[in-house]
C-alpha cells in the first residue's frame, strides 16, 4: 500500500497576495476581512477530528505517460494520501471499468464500496482490501444511485438507488442498506430521491446512534426511518437532500429554482427537528448545485463543491457551529484528487463510532 505525504509547508498559504485576494473576496461577500489566524483555527479543529475522505487520486495526463489512477484516502489532519486500489480494479465477475464513479471506505471493516457505470446502468460491489475478495451489493442493474454513507460502526453502508432513467428529472428510488457481515441488501424505504446524476445526489444520513436514516423523499420532504423496524416519520421541511443531523439539528438542501441540471439555485439550510414546520430554517449558503458533499466525523464541518457550470466551480467548507463559509479549502486538498465520501474510521479506543462534541445534544427523540 503506497502512501504519499505532502508537507505542511506546501499546504499552508502565505499572507501577502493570497491574503489580499481573500480579503477582497470577503468584502465582496459582505464579510469582515479574513486573515491567517481564523484559517489556522479551523485547520486545527479539522486536524483533531481524524477526518478521512475517500476519492480518486488522478494521475497527471501527459502524452506517452500511462494512466495511474487510484482509489485513495486523504487525511485532512495529516494531509496524506494512502492508495488503496487501482481505479480500474475488477468487479466480482472480472469486468474492469474504465473508471469508478463513486467510492466509499470503511476503515474498521477494511472494505471499499465501489460504483461504476456499465453501458447504460450502474453496478455496486464491495472490495475487501485485505483479502482482495469482492462481492456484489445485490448485483442490481440500477439506472442511478446516490453517494455512500457508512453507519457509525462502519459495518453497514446506505445509499439510494433508482431502477429507471430520469430523463433529466429526479427519480423515485429505494433507500438501501447493505450489511458487510452477512452480505445482505435491505430496502428500508421506497420513496427516496435520486437526482439526474449520481454524483449530484448526496448520500442518506445516519443518526449519531446508528438507529435511523434521514433522507429526502421524491416529494422533497424530509424523512426519517428506523432501520430495524422500518417505521417512518415525515419531517416538515422542503428538502432536496439531507446533509447531516446532529442532536436536534438538521442540515439540508432546498432547491429554490426548480431546474434539475446545472444552472439552478440551491440553499443549504439549518433547522431544529423539534420545531421544524413551525419555525423558518436558517439559510447558511446560497449556490448553484452541490456536486459532492462530505461531513466531518464530529458533524461540525461540511465540505462541498458548488458547480457553477459544467467545468467550473469551487470547493468550500461550512462550519456549522459558526455558520462561516471558508472558500480557501481547495488549497489544502491534493492536486487531482476527486473527493467522494467521508470514510468510517476507528476511534483511538478501538471502537468505530465517529467522534462527537462533548456538548452535543442527544439524537432526535422518539415521538
Amino acid at each position: 500500500m503506497a502512501t504519499h505525504t505532502t508537507s505542511k509547508s506546501d499546504l499552508i498559504p502565505s499572507c501577502g497576495l493570497g491574503k489580499a485576494l481573500r480579503v477582497l473576496g470577503a468584502l465582496l461577500l459582505g464579510w469582515s476581512a479574513i486573515g491567517c489566524e481564523p484559517e489556522d483555527s479551523w485547520l486545527s479543529a479539522i486536524s483533531a477530528e481524524r477526518w478521512r475522505i475517500a476519492g480518486l487520486a488522478i494521475s497527471e495526463r501527459r502524452e506517452g505517460k500511462p494512466r495511474d489512477d487510484w482509489i485513495a484516502v486523504f487525511d485532512f489532519g495529516e494531509r496524506t494520501i494512502t492508495r488503496l486500489l487501482p481505479d480500474n480494479a475488477a468487479a466480482p465477475d472480472g469486468w474492469k471499468p474504465i473508471r469508478l464513479h463513486c467510492v466509499g471506505y470503511s476503515e474498521p471493516a477494511s472494505t471499499l464500496v465501489c460504483l461504476a457505470w456499465r453501458r447504460v446502468f450502474c453496478e455496486v460491489w464491495v472490495h475487501d482490501t485485505q483479502s482482495g475478495e469482492a462481492h456484489w451489493v445485490g448485483h442490481k442493474q440500477w439506472k442511478g444511485t446516490s453517494n455512500f454513507a457508512w453507519s457509525p460502526d462502519g459495518r453497514q453502508v446506505a445509499f439510494t438507488a433508482a431502477s429507471f432513467r430520469g430523463g433529466g428529472k429526479p427519480r423515485r428510488a429505494d433507500l438501501c442498506v447493505y450489511g458487510l457481515g452477512d452480505h445482505t441488501l435491505r430496502v428500508v424505504a421506497d420513496d427516496a430521491l435520486v437526482a439526474q446524476s449520481a454524483l449530484r445526489t448526496p448520500a442518506p444520513v445516519w443518526s449519531e446512534d446508528g438507529r435511523h436514516l434521514y433522507y429526502a423523499s421524491i416529494g422533497q420532504d424530509g424523512m426519517r426511518v428506523e432501520v430495524a423496524t422500518l417505521a417512518k416519520e415525515r419531517i416538515p421541511i422542503e428538502a432536496f437532500a439531507v446533509l447531516t443531523v446532529r442532536g436536534d439539528e438538521i442540515v439540508y438542501v432546498t432547491q429554490v429554482c426548480a431546474t434539475y441540471g446545472l444552472g439552478g439555485k440551491i440553499e443549504i439550510m439549518k433547522a431544529q427537528l423539534s420545531t421544524a414546520g413551525t419555525e423558518v430554517g436558517q439559510v447558511l449558503y446560497e449556490g448553484v448545485w452541490l456536486w459532492v458533499t462530505a461531513v466531518s466525523p464530529s458533524r461540525r464541518f461540511l465540505f462541498f463543491t458548488d458547480k457553477t457550470d459544467y467545468f467550473g466551480g469551487h470547493h468550500a467548507l461550512l462550519d456549522l457551529d459558526t455558520g462561516r463559509v471558508h472558500y480557501g479549502v481547495g488549497r489544502y486538498l491534493p492536486d487531482r484528487f476527486d473527493v467522494m465520501s467521508t470514510c468510517a474510521v476507528e476511534t483511538p479506543d478501538g471502537g468505530a463510532a465517529p467522534a462527537r462534541r462533548s456538548d452535543a445534544p442527544q439524537d432526535h427523540p422518539e415521538h
